[in-house]
Order: C-alpha cells, then structure tokens, then sequence
C-alpha cells in the first residue's frame, strides 16, 4: 500500500512539473507584472501618506510640541526621506527583472528549483513512512535560527525549513545569473531580496517556528502576552521614523560610575571636543602617549565600557599614558560645523594641548572607524606641511580611506538618496543617530531585526541591555555641513584615495603620506567596514601590518582577555600582497584576543619608559568622562 501511495504521488508530481515546465515564461511575466502592481501600490500609498500629512499641518499647538520630539516633523518629512531609497530599489529591481528575462540560464534554473522540491516531496514522503532520508537542503553552518532540535526531527517542520531554504537560495542565486547588470545593482537587488527572505523566514512566526509554539504551550501563552507589552512599550517610547525593535534600559548604566569609569581628567575643552587624561596606573610610562580619535558618529566610551571590558584601561596598566578625544553632540547650533573644522578642532588641536601641558612632542594616534578616516587626512597634512613628527606610529580600526567598495552601504549611496538627506537636515541642522541606527540595523537585519523580534515579541524574553547595547542606543548627531561632506566627497566621489584630490585646510591629501609605521584591524563580519575594503590601506600607504580578527565592527574591536577565552581569533601575516585572498589564504591564524598582539607592537614604538608627567591643576577642568559624553 505504502509503495503504491508513493507510486502514485511520484506519475502525479511529474504531472505537475511538466506542466509547470510548459508554464515557465508566463510565471516570469506574472513575477514582472507583480512587481509592477507593486511599484503601483507603493505610489498610491506615499500619496496616501502626503495627503494625510498635509491634513495634519492643522494640528493643535500642542500637538505640534509632541512632534518637535520627533526626528521628522509630519508624515510628509518621513515620506519624503525613505523615496528616494525605495525608488532606488525599484529601478534596481526592474532593472535586474528585464536582464534576467533574457538570460537563457533562468529556465534551467527553474527546472533545477521544481527538481529540488520534487524531491522534497519524496524526502517528506519517506520521512512520514518512518524512513531514514538525506535533507535535500540544510541551513548555513552559521545560520542559528533552525537551531532548535525540532526543525530537524519533526518532518513538519523540517519540509517548511528545507521549503524556505530552497526558494530563498534560489531567489540568491538568480542575481548571479545576470553578468550585464552593474556591481552597484547588483549590489541593490542582493539587498533587497535579503530584506525580503530574511523578513519570511518560517522562524520568525508564531506556528512555523516549534520553539515558540513549545515556549507558548510551557507558558500557557504568557510569552505572548508579556511579547505585546514589550511591542506596546517600545512603541510608546517610539516617535515617526525612530522604532527599533532592540530595548535598552537606558537607566541600566551610569556614565562614570558603572561605565566609563577609568580615572581620568578633562584637560581642554572647545566647541567640538574635550581631551581626556587618564590617569597613569604604573609608575613610569612610555615617553610616547596614545592619542585615541573615537569616530564622532558615535560617543568615545566604547573605548572605556565597564573595566574588564576597556580598551583604554589595558593601555593604561599596561604603562602608556592615553589621552582620548570626546566629540561634542551638536545640535542646531552646530549645523555649518565642517569635516575641516572637527579635523582642526579635533586631533590637530589635541596634539598641540598634548606637547603644550604635557611636552609630548610626538604621540601614538589610534582612528576607530571614521575616526580613523580622520586620523589618515590628519597624517597626509602633517606630512604636507613638514610636522610628520608629531605622529610617529599609528592604529586604524575598521576604518576606511578607500571608499570603492563600501559594501552594503553603498546601497544608500547615490545623488538622490544623498539629496533627501541633505533636504532632512536642512530643516533640522543635522543628521539624527537614531536615523543612522536604522540604517546599521538594515545592514544584518537578522541579528539585528528579527532575533530581537524573536526573543523579545515571540518568546516574551526580558530584554538583556548590555554595555555594548547601552553605548548603542546613546545616540549622537552629525552636524548638516559635516555629514554632506562626507557622504558627498568620500563615499560618492571617493576623493580620498585619489592622490591630491581632496582639499582639507588648504592641504591637497594624498595617502601616500602616511609613512609612518601603522597598524590596520579589520574584522571579518564587519558589516560597517568591510574587511576587504579596510585592507585597502595597505595599498596606499607604506609599513602597514594588517590583523584581521573575528565578529564585528564593535565586537571584534573590544575584545579584552580573558581567561580560558576560545570564541576570539585573529589572522597575522608578515609578507604583502596586493589582494585579500592572497593575505588570507597565507596568513597565520591565532586564538584568543587580538589585544595583547597589539600591546606588543605598540610597545616597539612608544620609545623608552619615564616617569609620568603631573598633571597640573589649572588643566583640571573636571572629571571623566566630562560634560560632552553626556549630551543627548
């Protein structure tokens, strides 16, 4: 009977796939004609939207003070933001839609897709007979959300798993069967079909996921109720344009009691940084300090989280005296506040406080992410203007110069998108953080978007804030000038890896300045600074050691040691060479934190051991963590 159930399934499955074979044209054209609707549909509702916004520019006074809370002002401001982005995506997406209907490989990619089904069918076949079968697709090795033992033992969910896994790989697929689109669509169209996969993915609902459906019946639905509230919460905590789905106890750190804590002194204060002095834990220090250029996207403690987990606590007991930069939070006040201004202001004034209170004449700088993009135009001046000396060894941390392949990014990078943000800030004065957090978290939007639903909504966990978390969601602002630069002079117009193309303090910049000794960390899964566009430096500049690291932008950055720590690796090599793979494939790999590989090599290059240099008290201005970190 068993035999004849399945002989039967398998004359009627191949029914069905010639059939289908017979239909593959029309089901491009339906896919063409679905997506047009959807361009369709997009339209009437930003119409919908505008009119709405426009009834609202009668609201109450009140109302109105509700809304100057609001990173966009009405419905209007909002809309008017995110079109540019989703037409991009549009004329990506028709643009790739039309390749792909001329490519001959697009049937055989069809017939492989209905093959691998039919044979799904036949695996769940046997599977429900009791049978033992090989899955015909299996999830990435990474891929942490099948990881629950009944997406593999119970042939219901099991066939919903491999059923997703085989349209979304294929979905994946069909964009390398279009060799005559552009990298930048291309680049767009994997975008956006990552969006839309990872948002379906069976794990992220209530009856295709048996984790939850286990936790509901355990818990007789009280995930569920305490997931509400959690949506409820964040939503009231929410204004137009700023939900995220990542909680943090904003509460759950103190700065300077629970974090930030390493002892130090502010030393100067204009209207763009304050200079902190830590205090030195040893009794002498290396006659060459450390001058850390946090990126002014975000706040400098990152570098000081809790003690066990400071960077700049281990540089301190390690003997090295470490001065740190801490970006103001500008406000409208600050809009015409310029890149040249923050690189004159910033680390250029820092080296003259340095040398004027301390007699430091020469320091270590160290750029974490556009800190370090500040830190590369910082040396190609000295260098122009004969002050090399100032800066004789230097740390970059996922940081880019070379801005040619920016990675996912680039995706919100081209003269529309750039204008709409130009417009946004030209009625506030800057570039809102929050606007900037929403952007990362659709970079990794299932670590960073849908695990959160997951935890927090689904399974009704407590939301965890950790000091990463915390530091995370203590946003700051871009000041309008500055960020226009940026994304037009660097990440549009790549004007920094051009040699002399780029003008800052009347200085043409060229990357081949930077002769001084450096050290460049990338991390693999960095998904801010790809690695492979970090190593670009050891192309443009001379004496460059390059590590590469595990995790991410933040993560594979602060990574203290501890004991008996296995989750942390790193890849050395010694020789040059002019690609990525080349590195990679001949470098060295080492367990445990990258730290104490650059505690080494920095102390080859801060010179002899001194005593430390007091601290007079007109330089004390107050304490660290100082005044501008705790802006919001």
């Amino acid at each position: 009977m068993d035999n004849l159930f399945s002989n039967q399934f398998t004359d009627s499955f191949k029914d069905v796939f010639e059939c289908t074979s017979k239909a593959q044209k029309s089901f491009f054209d339906t896919m063409t004609q679905t997506f047009e609707d959807g361009i369709s549909k997009n339209t009437e509702i930003f119409d919908s939207f505008t009119q709405e916004s426009k009834k609202s520019s009668t609201d109450t006074d009140d109302n109105n003070q509700s809304k100057a809370k609001n990173p966009f002002d009405s419905v209007n401001d909002y809309v008017s933001f995110i079109t540019p982005t989703i037409g991009s995506f549009n004329t990506a997406i028709s643009k790739w839609m039309l390749s792909l209907s001329q490519q001959p490989d697009l049937i055989d990619s069809q017939k492989t897709l209905l093959e691998d089904l039919g044979k799904l069918n036949l695996y769940l076949i046997a599977k429900l007979e009791g049978n033992d079968a090989d899955p015909v697709v299996e999830p990435a090795k990474k891929d942490y959300r099948f990881s629950h033992q009944d997406w593999d033992s119970n042939p219901y969910f099991d066939t919903i798993k491999q059923f997703y896994l085989l349209f979304s790989n294929w979905l994946h697929s069909t964009i390398e069967l279009n060799p005559n689109i552009d990298v930048k669509t291309k680049a767009t169209v994997s975008f956006y079909i990552r969006q839309l996969t990872e948002a379906l993915s069976p794990s992220n609902f209530l009856f295709s996921n048996p984790e939850i459906l286990h936790k509901t019946m355990e818990d007789n639905g009280k995930n569920l109720c305490n997931g509400i509230h959690s949506f409820v919460d964040q939503i009231k905590g929410s204004t137009l344009g700023n939900f995220t789905v990542n909680p943090v106890d904003k509460e759950a750190y103190v700065l300077g009691k629970t974090i930030a804590t390493t002892e130090g002194s502010v030393v100067f204060r204009n209207d763009i940084i304050e200079l902190i002095y830590y205090k030195p834990q040893t009794e002498t220090v290396y006659e060459k300090p450390i001058l850390i250029i946090p990126p002014f996207i975000n706040k400098y403690y990152i570098m000081d989280l809790s003690p066990e987990k400071s960077m700049v606590e281990m540089l301190v007991k390690s003997g090295m005296s470490v001065f740190m930069i801490s970006w103001i939070n500008p406000d409208s006040t600050h809009r015409s506040l310029t890149f040249e201004d923050y690189l004159q202001e910033g680390p250029l004034t820092a080296l003259t406080v340095i040398e004027e209170q301390f007699k430091y004449k020469s320091v270590h700088a160290v750029g974490y992410c556009v800190g370090g993009t500040l830190l590369a135009c910082l040396l190609s001046c000295l260098k122009k203007h004969k002050m090399q000396h100032k800066v004789s060894s230097a740390t970059f941390l996922t940081s880019l110069v070379d801005f040619k392949n920016v990675g996912d990014i680039g995706v919100f990078i081209d003269e529309n998108q750039i204008s709409a943000i130009e417009e946004r800030m030209s009625k506030k004065g800057y570039f809102h953080g929050q606007d900037m957090g929403t952007m990362f978290d659709l970079l990794k939007p299932q670590q960073l978007i849908w695990n959160s639903v997951l935890n927090y909504y689904l399974l009704g966990k407590e939301p965890v804030t950790n000091e990463i978390m915390f530091w995370n969601g203590d946003t700051t602002r871009i000041p309008e000038a500055l960020h226009s630069f940026y994304l037009r002079e660097f990440y549009l117009k790549n004007k920094l890896a051009e040699s002399n193309q780029l003008t800052l303090l009347d200085t043409p910049l060229n990357l081949a300045d930077i002769t001084c000794d450096v050290f460049c960390l990338a991390t693999t899964d960095d998904h801010i600074v790809p690695w492979e566009s970090a190593f670009e430096l050891t192309q443009h500049a001379k004496n460059v050691e390059f590590v590469l690291s595990n995790y991410g932008h933040i993560v594979g950055v602060i990574q203290p040691v501890k004991p008996n720590q296995n989750v942390f690796r790193f890849h050395t090599n010694t020789k040059s060479y002019k690609t990525t793979e080349e590195w990679l494939n001949t470098s060295r790999t080492h367990s445990g934190s990258w730290w104490p590989h650059w505690n080494k090599w920095l102390k080859t290059k801060l010179g002899k051991k001194i005593k430390p240099t007091p601290l007079l008290k007109k330089y004390h201005l107050c304490q660290a963590p100082g005044d501008y970190v705790k802006v919001t």
